[in-house]
C-alpha cells in the first residue's frame, strides 16, 4: 500500500525525468523535459479556461511512467491516451508488427514509418519491449493493499489588506451590501483519492474560495443583513464538495462512474467536459480523441456532471449510458418580492462570497441524461450520441446583442454522428451535430425562429503526414448561429461552438 501526501506541483517538479534505453544507452532529462514541457506550453497557450484542470493529464503520463506500456501486445486506445502519437503513427506501429513479427528492440521503432528520433525519445519513458505476457487477475485483495492513497492540503492567502475584507459600519453595508466579504481571506482546498492503475478511483475534494463562509462560523460584522441572508446555509464547511467512485474494464464494464464525472464524446460538438485543446503549433491537437466517461476530481464547480454512467460492451462495440442532475448558479427573475420567474443568465464562476452570489447559489436545477454507442477497428470507427437537457426553471436572457442567438427556455435535445478514417497517410474525422429547442421560452411556442427551432453544426478535418517530420492539417467547421449545445467543447475561436 502507497500513502502518498503532496501536492500536484511538487510532484511534477520533484520527479526525475530521466530515462536509459535498453542496451545501456541513457535519454536525457532535457529531451524528454522539453518535449512534455512544450505539450504543457501549448495547453496552457490555447486554453480557453484560466483554472484548466491537467491533473487527468498528468496521472495518465505519471501511469504510464511507472507502468509501461509494451509495444508487443497492446491496443491503440492506451497510444492514444499518450497523446504523443497519431493514428497514422499508431496504424504504422500495428502494420510493421504484423508484416515483421513482434519488436525486439526499442532501436527497431527508428525503422517504422512515422517514427523520428524525436517521437522516438517523447514516447520512451512510457513504453516497453517484452514479450507477449497475459495480464494478471486482479482482486480486491489486490486493490486494497496495493492501491495508491493521495492526500492534498493546500491553503493560501493574500497578505495586504485587501477592502473587501475591511470594516465598514452598519450604514456603509445598507447602503452597498456586495461591498463586503462574508467570509475569510483563506482559499483552502483539500483532496483524498484512492486509486488502482487506470482502474479504480474514488476520492472527496472540498473547496473554500477567499471570502466564502467555513463551517457555520460567523461573519465577523455581525451585520443583521448578513445574518437574515444566510439563515445557517453554510454548516457543512467547504463551499463546494465533489466526490466519485470510479472503475474501469471489469469483464465487459468498460467504464462505470457514481458521483462526479466527466463525459466526451465525438469531436465535442455534442458533448465534452474536460480538458479540450484549441489552436496550437502541433498539428495532432485538431482531433479530438474521445475519453467517454472519466472521473471528476476538480474544483471547477461547472464543467461535470452529477450521477451515474455505465459504458459496456467489447474492444470494438461500446454503448454508455449517462445520467446527471445538479443545481446551477443562476442570476434569478423575480417579476413580483416571492416568485421566481426563470432565469436570466447562468453563474459560472463558482464563488459565493458576497450576498448577490450568495443569493444566486443553486437558483436552478439542471437535468441531464443521454447516451452514446461506438464501433471501433483499427483504421476506422464511428458513434452516436443523444442527450437532453431539461431545467426546472426557464432560462430567458435579457435581449442584448450578444446573446441573440443564446439558448432559451427550458429543454434542448442535441444528436451527433462522428467519424474517423484512417487511408494510407490520410487521417479524415469529424462530427455532424444537430440541436432542436421547440420550446424555447418554456411555454411560449410562438417566439422567433432566433430563440429556438433547430440548428445544426458540422466539422470535419484531416491529418496528412506528408514525412516523418512534417505533418499538414486541414479543418472546416460550419456552426449555425440557431445551434445550440450547453455542453460542447468543440474545436472553436471562442469558449463555445454554440
Amino acid at each position: 500500500m502507497k500513502i502518498i501526501i503532496l501536492g500536484l506541483a511538487l510532484l511534477l517538479s520533484s520527479s526525475p525525468l530521466f530515462w536509459r534505453g535498453v542496451g545501456g544507452e541513457v535519454f536525457g532529462q532535457d529531451s524528454i523535459d522539453n518535449s512534455i514541457q512544450q505539450k504543457l506550453e501549448n495547453l496552457a497557450e490555447n486554453s480557453r479556461n484560466e483554472e484548466e484542470d491537467y491533473s487527468e493529464l498528468f496521472r495518465t503520463l505519471d501511469f504510464y511512467k511507472k507502468h509501461p506500456i509494451n509495444l508487443n501486445n497492446t491496443r491503440s486506445i492506451q497510444l492514444t491516451e499518450l497523446g504523443l502519437l497519431d493514428d497514422i503513427q499508431i496504424e504504422s506501429l500495428f502494420s510493421h508488427i504484423e508484416k515483421n513479427g513482434k519488436l525486439l528492440s526499442v532501436y527497431e521503432l527508428q525503422s517504422i514509418d512515422g517514427f523520428v528520433i524525436p517521437t522516438i525519445e517523447k514516447i520512451l519513458p512510457y513504453v516497453k519491449v517484452a514479450d507477449l505476457t497475459e495480464e494478471p487477475h486482479t482482486t480486491l485483495k489486490e486493490i486494497i493493499k496495493n492501491g495508491d492513497h493521495e492526500l492534498i492540503l493546500r491553503g493560501q492567502q493574500v497578505l495586504e489588506n485587501q477592502k473587501g475584507f475591511s470594516s465598514i459600519d452598519s450604514a456603509g453595508i445598507s447602503n452597498s451590501p456586495n461591498s463586503r466579504y462574508m467570509g475569510s481571506p483563506q482559499k483552502i482546498y483539500s483532496r483524498y483519492r484512492f486509486s488502482y492503475g487506470k482502474n479504480v478511483s474514488a476520492g472527496v475534494t472540498g473547496e473554500k474560495d477567499a471570502g466564502e463562509l467555513f463551517f457555520n462560523q460567523n461573519n465577523k460584522y455581525n451585520y443583521l443583513y448578513y445574518d437574515s441572508l444566510m439563515k445557517g446555509k453554510q454548516k457543512t464547511g467547504f463551499d463546494f464538495y465533489s466526490a466519485h467512485f470510479f472503475i474501469k474494464n471489469i469483464r465487459f464494464v468498460k467504464a462505470l462512474a457514481i458521483g462526479d464525472y466527466q463525459a466526451g464524446f465525438g469531436q465535442g460538438l455534442t458533448t465534452w467536459s474536460g480538458l479540450a485543446y484549441g489552436k496550437s503549433s502541433d498539428a495532432i491537437n485538431i482531433k479530438r480523441i474521445s475519453p467517454g466517461i472519466r472521473p471528476y476530481a476538480s474544483v471547477d464547480e461547472n464543467r461535470f456532471m452529477r450521477g451515474f454512467a455505465l459504458t459496456s460492451g467489447t474492444d470494438q462495440f461500446q454503448g454508455t449510458g449517462f445520467f446527471s442532475r445538479k443545481k446551477m448558479d443562476a442570476n434569478i427573475i423575480y417579476p413580483d418580492s416571492s416568485t421566481m420567474d426563470g432565469v436570466y443568465s447562468l453563474q459560472t464562476t463558482g464563488l459565493h462570497s458576497t450576498p448577490s452570489e450568495i443569493i444566486d447559489k443553486d437558483a436552478i436545477t439542471k437535468t441531464v441524461f443521454g447516451g452514446n454507442i461506438s464501433y471501433r477497428k483499427r483504421k476506422y470507427s464511428f458513434g452516436l450520441t443523444g442527450m437532453h437537457t431539461l431545467f426546472d426553471a426557464a432560462l430567458n436572457h435579457s435581449p442584448s446583442s450578444y446573446n441573440q442567438f443564446e439558448f432559451s427556455g427550458k429543454q434542448l435535445t442535441n444528436f451527433g454522428s462522428d467519424y474517423s478514417l484512417l487511408f494510407h497517410n490520410f487521417n479524415f474525422f469529424g462530427e455532424l451535430a444537430v440541436s432542436t429547442n421547440p420550446d424555447p421560452k418554456g411555454g411560449n411556442t410562438k417566439a422567433p425562429f432566433r430563440a429556438g427551432g433547430y440548428g445544426y453544426a458540422f466539422l470535419n478535418g484531416c491529418i496528412v503526414s506528408l514525412d516523418p517530420k512534417l505533418s499538414l492539417a486541414l479543418l472546416h467547421r460550419n456552426y449555425q448561429r440557431n445551434f445550440r449545445s450547453l455542453s460542447a467543447n468543440a474545436f472553436s475561436e471562442s469558449t463555445k461552438p454554440a
